[in-house]
């Protein structure tokens, strides 16, 4: 079991040569585009946070503009629905 194991393990090791590339220390080996991949990812990496944060703030603002409206409405509708002053006078009279 050992033995598979080492033997998968360096299989594995001398097969994938290419992925030492990635490695972030080398950044200046391999092809030529490896210094616009760690921009683009730093890029993306320094928007992401940002981005999260607007999206969260953006669904707090849609969510509460949603409640103002509901609230909105239901005070309109309550205030239609509640019989006024005089109303109420003049069925008390009959």
């Amino acid at each position: 079991m050992v033995f598979r194991t080492l033997v998968v393990a360096l299989a594995l090791l001398f097969a994938a040569p290419a992925s030492a590339l990635a490695c972030p220390v080398c950044g200046l080996a391999g092809p030529g585009n490896n210094g616009w991949a760690y921009l683009a990812m730093t890029l993306m990496l320094s928007a992401l946070p940002v981005g999260i944060l607007g999206g969260v703030l953006f669904w707090v603002y849609r969510r509460t503009k949603e409640a103002e409206e509901a609230a909105e409405a239901e005070q309109s509708r309550r205030a239609s629905a509640a019989p006024t002053r005089r109303q109420a006078g003049v069925e008390a009279v009959r």
